[in-house]
């Protein structure tokens, strides 16, 4: 503040009293001015609290200083100097008084606008000029906001000059508050249910593109709602501050916020919102408030008149759509007939202009030249409407392709203030409703002649369970009439019978259900259905189908299907045949059946089992007595083409020849390559479908049983020669390991005692050649004892047992010790399991390969391997070793007989080692095999199944 001289000033004692009183209790601030230079001298306390300086700092301040701009009150807007302010008191002093608004600056820099009221007065007979301030800020600012908001509004109604859309208009008002608002961003929002959508955007925000969606707690807009709203406006400077830990500043992490909520029709509809990236460091405007609360009333209104412009053009859109449905044909008329417009459907049936027909009288157009009956229908019934009566009737028509068409018409007055002023004949095609009526007739008359001829019963009950309807002739099974039953109430009727009570309680709470049930010797299969109206049931319709006669079938067809299990008991082609005729009389009621069996060598059918009603058709006494059929016959092409046929009068063949003249109809069913079946009836009576499908059962499964009763017999027959191939064997085997071994002994013998008694007589070749006899006799006795040994894995074996092969294996490499130790072997074994087998013969395996694998090792001390994998249904074994291994095409020959192993470099041994242990691993169910690679060694593999099971054998004692 400047320096300034005080001047003269006015002390208490200067004062009137009353004027000192008036003075420091009055509420508004009061300045004494010098006259002559207009400094201030004296000021009270609620000037002193307005501009904040004491009154002793006050007094002295000069215009200038005090004030910076002066607008007078009339609302120029003129800012003025501190000298224009100087002059603004000598106009006061001239005049008497002045007024005008006055920025002021406070001793703590706040600037105030203050209302000024300026006049002149005597202070103890010295003139004095007193101001009279008051502060008005407030409105200053509010009438400077209104000044801005209708710069913005200005702004944004030259900026909405786009194609005048609603979304056009909110899309300016959106960019003009971006720029007004100084924000990046800006959104208009629907909520509903808690969520907010994004409808149009601004900005290139990710998530607030529109139609994004977003829980309504989750996002700035639930602002608007809270309590630091204000008519449903909410601002926010500094997002990061106050909503740090919130779940929407989070999701959309905008800074500055406004947001408004906007209201259509008298409800919220949403928001409009703007906002920006980095916080705001001055508070909203009062400007910038009611700039958005005009926004967001301004889009309300838009959206009300968007809503009602869609409106509007769906109502005409429906309007003409309904005047110019595809089915309607309206034409509007004059009371006196005279036409004034058609509709498009109109003009295309007469296929004429409008132009053609406006103006003449209705009657006389082209829609009413086909048939003079409707045209004197239109006349009357125009004439009728003009007198204020709506008039209905049927009118004929032709189609532009020359089709008849029909139409329900109705002519209705339009009347205005009690005047008929035109009339509206309104035409319906029907032609296709007359098609489906005349077809619902058919239809009827269809369904009445079902109910009229098929065994069932067409009902329907209420919700209650009351009958309202009850048809069909099938009611005569139950005792009943048509419609008998109707209001009866169904549960009562049938109570007792839970089958039906059941069903109808699942039907009438909405489910589709079928069922079949036992009235007596009657039954009957019942399908039902809930009906609906409203989405509620309202009650049930069914339709029950007498199903007795099936019924029976279908427990002759299960008595037949129990009673072919019968021929699978026999164990000859007689005994079937024999259980197939009797199955026919008993199950089929056909007393009259036989069966001939084909014979190859006579190429002719004999008979082979024939019931006794079948005998007495050629009064015989035993199936021999029936006739053999050969070429030529009807039995024999029957067979032959291999096809169930039905000769229906059996008697009228002149190529039949069994039971002449006792025979009607005659059902053939051939048995494959086995024969014929043939079912007899003493009289012409048709076989129906049913018969024929249970003969066809019959038929099958008698094929079926011959099928077997020969694989049996083959069987048999397969059997008995295997023993007898077995005795052989085994009779051999003996004589191989008697008869055989004692001529062998005798040449050793007699060898060893010519080399004894004439050895000195021998020179070095004939004792070479004796050694050769001997070795010769004794390898022929090896090979023979192995083929015994070969020989008796079968017929001199013990059952099988619970066999613990860690405790074979054991005794195998104790047998083998001197060997092992011999060679420097290290054997390795698995742990081995408990498993179903013969103990000795699978010590018999194990010590075989064990030792093979030590006879093959190579010169270095070899290296053998057992071990067990267990697998789902067997235990698979190994044997390897590290020798040479065995060539692949030698790996099957291995376990041939008389095989000598290549590998042996003496050639020793007599080829029946793994033949014995292959034959073995098979009598137990197993496999074996061997797997190597030149100079890798080989394994051995052989499996065992888990539920190994000793097979029969054929023991013989010589």
């Amino acid at each position: 503040m400047s320096e300034h001289d005080p001047g003269t000033t006015a002390s208490d004692s200067d004062r009137d009293p009353r004027q000192r009183d008036l003075f420091e209790v009055s509420r508004d601030a009061i300045l004494v001015h010098d006259v002559d230079d207009g400094r201030v001298v004296d000021a009270n306390d609620a000037a002193e609290r307005l501009l904040g300086y004491d009154s002793e700092a006050l007094v002295g301040l000069s215009i200038e200083a005090l004030g910076s701009g002066v607008e007078t009150v009339d609302g120029t807007g003129s800012t003025l100097s501190g000298a224009d302010a100087r002059d603004a008191i000598w106009e006061a002093l001239e005049t008497g008084e002045t007024r005008f608004q006055w920025q002021v600056e406070r001793a703590d820099g706040d600037r105030r606008w203050v209302d000024v009221s300026m006049a002149r007065a005597q202070l103890r007979e010295e003139e004095r000029l007193l101001s009279f301030l008051r502060d008005v800020t407030g409105q200053r600012e509010q009438t400077d906001a209104l000044h801005e908001s209708r710069a913005a509004l200005r702004d944004l109604h030259e900026n909405q000059m786009g194609d005048g859309s609603t979304e056009s208009k909110i899309a300016a008002m959106l960019e003009t508050g971006c720029r007004f608002l100084d924000m990046e961003y800006a959104y208009l929002t629907a909520i509903e249910d808690d969520v907010q959508t994004v409808t149009q955007s601004l900005g290139n925000h990710e998530t607030l593109r529109a139609g994004a969606t977003a829980p309504l707690a989750e996002t700035y807009c639930q602002l608007t709602y809270g309590e630091d709203a204000t008519d449903g406006l909410c601002t926010v400077r500094d997002a990061g501050e106050v909503m740090a830990d919130t779940e929407a500043y989070e999701r959309f992490g905008m800074e500055r916020y406004v947001g408004k909520q906007v209201v259509v029709d008298g409800e919220v509809h949403g928001t409009v919102c703007f906002a920006g990236s980095s916080p705001r460091t001055r508070p909203f405007s009062q400007a910038e408030r009611m700039f958005v609360d005009v926004v967001a009333g301004w889009i309300g209104t838009e959206l009300e008149r968007g809503r009602q412009r869609t409106e509007l053009v769906e109502r005409q859109r429906r309007a003409n759509a309904l005047f110019n449905a595809p089915s309607s044909l309206i034409g509007v008329v004059e009371p006196d007939g005279t036409l004034i417009e058609a509709n498009e459907t109109a003009l295309d049936l007469a296929d004429v202009d409008a132009d053609d027909v406006r103006g003449e009288p209705f009657w006389e157009t082209p829609w009413w030249a086909y048939d003079a009956a409707s045209r004197a229908k239109l006349r009357d019934a125009i004439e009728r409407a003009a007198g204020g009566e709506t008039v209905d009737f049927d009118a004929t028509h032709l189609t532009p392709d020359g089709e008849e068409l029909t139409a329900a018409v109705t002519a209705r007055p339009v009347v205005t203030d009690g005047e008929v002023e035109t009339v509206v004949v309104h035409g319906i095609d029907v032609t296709e409703r007359e098609r489906r009526e005349r077809e619902l007739r058919r239809n009827q008359q269809r369904l009445q002649a079902v109910l009229d001829n098929v065994p069932l019963v067409l009902f329907a009950v209420d919700a209650d369970g009351t009958f309202t309807l009850s048809k069909g002739n099938a009611l005569g099974r139950l005792g009943m009439a048509e419609d008998e039953v109707v209001g009866e109430d169904a549960f009562e009727l049938y109570d007792g019978n839970e089958t039906v009570v059941d069903g109808l309680v699942r039907a009438l709470a909405g489910e589709s259900v079928s069922f079949e049930t036992e009235f007596g010797s009657a039954f009957f299969r019942t399908w039902a259905r809930p009906l609906y109206e409203d989405g509620a049931v309202t009650g049930a319709i069914g339709v029950s189908v007498d199903v007795t006669e099936r019924h029976r079938q279908e427990k002759r067809l299960e008595t037949l299907s129990t009673a072919t299990r019968r021929l699978m008991y026999p164990s000859t082609p007689d005994g079937v045949a024999a259980e197939a005729v009797s199955i026919a009389q008993d199950v089929l009621d056909e007393p009259m059946s036989a069966v001939w069996a084909y014979d190859d060598d006579r190429d002719a059918l004999v008979p082979m089992a024939a019931t006794d009603a079948a005998l007495d058709t050629v009064d015989g006494e035993s199936v021999a007595d029936l006739t053999t059929f050969g070429p030529g016959t009807r039995e024999y092409d029957v067979f032959r083409g291999n096809e169930t046929t039905v000769v229906e009068d059996y008697r009228a063949l002149d190529d039949g020849g069994s039971g002449e003249g006792a025979l009607g109809t005659v059902a053939f069913a051939p048995l494959g390559s086995h024969g014929l079946l043939t079912i007899g009836r003493p009289d012409v009576t048709a076989y129906s479908d049913v018969e024929v499908n249970l003969l066809a059962v019959l038929r099958n499964n008698t094929i079926a049983a011959l099928d077997r009763a020969d694989r049996e017999q083959a069987l048999e027959r397969y059997q008995r020669e295997l023993e007898r191939s077995n005795e052989s064997l085994q009779q051999f085997a003996y004589v191989a390991s008697h008869d055989l071994q004692e001529p062998l002994r005798m040449v050793s013998s007699y060898v060893d005692l010519l080399a004894r008694e004439y050895g000195d007589a021998f020179d070095d070749e004939a004792e070479e050649y004796m050694e050769f006899a001997v070795d010769g006799a004794d390898r022929m006795r090896s090979m023979i004892d192995a083929l015994l040994t070969y020989s008796r894995v079968e017929t001199h074996a013990d059952d099988f047992e619970s066999v613990d092969v860690d405790a074979v294996l054991d005794d195998v490499l104790q047998n083998l010790e001197l060997r092992v130790d011999e060679t420097g072997a290290e054997v390795t074994v698995d742990d081995l399991p408990t498993l179903r087998g013969d103990r000795d013969q699978l010590g018999q395996v194990f010590q075989n390969l064990v030792k093979n694998a030590l006879e093959h090792a190579g010169e270095d001390a070899p290296t053998v391997v057992v071990e067990c994998e267990e697998r789902e249904d067997a235990y698979a074994f190994s044997v390897a070793d590290d020798g040479v291994g065995i060539p692949d095409d030698r790996q099957d020959a291995v376990f041939e007989i008389f095989e000598t192993d290549h590998r042996s470099a003496s050639g020793d041994g007599g080829g029946i080692g793994l033949a014995v242990v292959e034959r073995i691993v098979h009598r137990h169910g197993g496999d074996i095999w061997v797997t190597s690679e030149p100079g890798e060694g080989a394994t051995f593999s052989f499996t065992i199944p888990k539920d190994a099971v000793t097979e029969p054998m054929h023991e013989v004692t010589p």
